[in-house]
């Protein structure tokens, strides 16, 4: 943790890839509940790619270690 700011350190995870999973299928549940047609293919592409890059980010961060 960098002091002076109480900012986390670059690169440091916040919360695990399990619980960004599920906060990701949350997003998906309520698109599916509150929007529909275009609206939420869009939304469901958004959400799947920021989940997409999650999951590619942890796969890197294993490898490195």
């Amino acid at each position: 943790m960098d002091e002076q700011e109480g900012r986390p350190e670059f690169g440091r995870k916040i919360i695990s890839l399990r619980t960004g999973m599920i906060a990701y299928a949350v997003l998906a549940v309520i698109a599916f509940a509150t929007l529909s047609g275009y609206a939420l293919g869009v939304a469901l592409i958004v959400i799947l790619g920021f989940a997409l890059k999650s999951y590619l980010y942890h796969l890197r961060q294993r490898m490195e270690e």
